[in-house]
C-alpha cells in the first residue's frame, strides 16, 4: 500500500492531493498517482488548467498505516483489498 502527495502548480497557485493506493512497485504507484490526480483536476479545474502535476512524496505504508490513512479520509479499511491488488483507494486535494 502507498501513500503519494502529488503537487499541482498553476496561476492558481499551489495545491497537493493525497492518494492513497495499491500498487506493487513504486512505479506503478506513481502512474495510479498521477491517473488519479489528473482525474481530481478535471472533477475540481482551475480558471487556468492547473499545471503538470509532480509526485512530491511516495510512501510504502504497512497494513495498519494504510488503514489508519484510510480512517483519516473517511474510508473503511476492509474496502482497501489485498496490497497485491493494485488500484487507487482515495484521492483527495489536501488543505
Amino acid at each position: 500500500h502507498w501513500r503519494c502527495i502529488v503537487r499541482d502548480e498553476g496561476s492558481h497557485g499551489t495545491r497537493y492531493a493525497e492518494v492513497l493506493l495499491s500498487a506493487d512497485c513504486l512505479l506503478h504507484a506513481e502512474e495510479l498517482a498521477m491517473d488519479a490526480t489528473t482525474g481530481l483536476m478535471a472533477a475540481d479545474p482551475t480558471p487556468d488548467g492547473g499545471g503538470d502535476p509532480v509526485i512530491v512524496a511516495a510512501d510504502r505504508l504497512t497494513p495498519i498505516q494504510f488503514g489508519e490513512a484510510l480512517t483519516e479520509v473517511g474510508k473503511k479499511a476492509e474496502g482497501a483489498g489485498p496490497p497485491d491488488h493494485a488500484g487507487v483507494i482515495a484521492g483527495r486535494w489536501l488543505g
